[in-house]
């Protein structure tokens, strides 16, 4: 435990320091945009190695700028965009690294091609080289083999899911923090230690709910900004150290997050707003899960046994070979610094 409690302490530092850096600005949408960032760069590296943490930076940036050149009715076009790519790229073991853009994608309101889109756009490719530079030094595998999936699978599953998050960028429209309601559909459709669609939606939807409750109850203490400030810590801290189950990181991002956006905003409508849309956005995904299961009884299942029996096994094999290739080129990684 106690060397736990170092290592955990030491993690939060190390990807708190972006966020320290940032803070000084007063600027909550960067501020967040850095924990964005620098978290989900992490979560990639862990889980597919920092190989590919380093690899998904320029798709993230891709997803991030188009989502905030293109206002209106072709925001949530770009959004089912992502979401299309992150189902087609399970096949080959990426999709969660692109379901992450695609959470970092739907913070970034449309906004004209400024100074200040320049700057957020640097800041998050920094703010993922550094989680990734992070990984490396603490002698996380360079490669992870991802679980794959059929061709046709993942093709059903791709349509279904740009279809919901296409929809949900569209509700979220004129909303105040309506990007939660299509980042949730992202959320929920990245994997977590194997668990199902719905218990992760079970345990996404309790989470928000403690996380709110909890928010609530410290700004009713109205305690001064740098208390508020250290329970934030303290949340990134507890985050470091449980790492599961999906609950208790859901209840701590959303009361650090809550109490983040509560400088600018009031915190019961934060609280609600929150709330409402994570809920939606679950009810989204579990519909759309619903109706493509619906869809992939309809396919022949001469179709289906060709893909599971012929084209599964040769993506596989293909991507295995390439991962044995990457991996036996790559120079030997250093241990911890």
């Amino acid at each position: 435990m106690p060397k736990r409690f170092l290592n955990s302490l030491v993690l939060v530092m190390a990807l708190g320091l972006p966020l320290g850096l940032t803070a000084p600005s007063g600027d909550t949408g960067l501020m967040a945009a850095t924990l964005l960032s620098s978290a989900f760069g992490f979560l990639i590296a862990a889980n597919s190695g920092w190989a590919v943490s380093f690899r998904y930076i320029p798709v993230m940036l891709a997803a991030c700028a188009a989502a905030s050149l293109l206002p209106g009715p072709w925001w949530p076009v770009v959004i089912a965009s992502v979401a299309l790519a992150a189902g087609l790229a399970q096949g080959v073991g990426w999709g969660m690294p692109v379901a992450a853009a695609g959470v970092i994608a739907c913070s970034m309101a449309p906004s004209p091609p400024d100074a200040g889109l320049g700057l957020r756009l640097v800041v998050l490719a920094a703010g993922a080289v550094y989680a990734a530079v992070v990984a490396r030094a603490l002698g996380l595998p360079r490669l992870h083999r991802a679980p794959l999936i059929g061709r046709l699978r993942s093709t059903v599953s791709a349509i279904g899911f740009a279809a919901v998050a296409g929809l949900a960028a569209a509700l979220s429209l004129g909303l105040p923090q309506g990007y939660w309601l299509p980042a949730t559909v992202f959320a929920v459709v990245m994997p977590s230690a194997g668990m199902s669609l719905q218990r992760r939606a079970l345990q996404r939807v309790a989470g928000t709910l403690l996380g709110a409750g909890i928010a609530l109850g410290v700004s009713l203490l109205e305690l001064p900004q740098a208390v508020v400030l250290a329970v934030i810590l303290l949340c990134a801290y507890l985050i470091c150290f449980f790492l599961r189950p999906l609950w208790v990181i859901t209840t701590l991002v959303t009361a650090a997050l809550m109490l983040l956006l509560s400088g600018s905003r009031d915190i019961g409508e934060i609280a609600e707003t929150r709330v409402v849309l994570t809920v939606t956005g679950i009810a989204l995904v579990l519909a759309g899960a619903a109706a493509g299961w619906l869809l992939s009884r309809v396919i022949p299942r001469s179709v289906r046994e060709y893909a599971t029996d012929e084209v599964a096994p040769a993506v596989s094999a293909e991507t295995e070979t390439q991962m044995k290739s990457e991996t036996a080129s790559a120079p030997p990684s250093s241990g911890p610094a």
